[in-house]
């Protein structure tokens, strides 16, 4: 019976040490995924006050969280929120629609799918991080 007791203690410290080791490894695992971001913040912050960088290309983190704050405080960061998710939701369903009325066309006609298939195939090949610059370009020009 006292062995019995024992044992029990001893598997009561090893679940412990255990479960102290498992929050010591989700502590540095969390730690260790932070510690790069924050170096670059800090490193970025760092060269903005140095005037490394030119605030009118990228604003320090601190100016950044000054205006966010500055915006959520005057209400205005929520309507800005309001207007980009709108203007995603409507590209998206206008390009959804588009894409599978010209994606029925192409797969039903072949002389349309020998038309549109080099175009599409050749737009395909442009990163789509081309798109969003031309984008922004275009949509500044008519927003600002």
């Amino acid at each position: 019976m006292r062995e019995q007791v024992t044992n029990n203690s001893k598997l009561e410290k090893n679940s412990l040490s255990i479960l102290i080791i498992k929050k010591v490894d989700i502590f540095k695992k969390i730690a260790l995924g932070i510690a790069l971001p924050l170096i670059l913040v800090i490193i970025w912050q760092t060269f903005s006050n140095l005037g490394l960088i030119p605030s009118y290309l990228l604003p320090s983190p601190s100016t950044v969280i000054t205006t966010l704050i500055k915006l959520g405080k005057t209400g205005e960061l929520f309507t800005h929120a309001e207007i980009t998710t709108y203007r995603v939701l409507v590209g998206f369903a206008l390009g959804s629609v588009l894409a599978v009325i010209l994606g029925s066309i192409t797969g039903y006609y072949k002389v349309v799918y020998q038309i549109l298939d080099p175009l599409l195939q050749a737009l395909r090949a442009i990163p789509s991080l081309a798109w969003i610059r031309s984008e922004e370009r275009r949509v500044g020009k008519e927003c600002g």
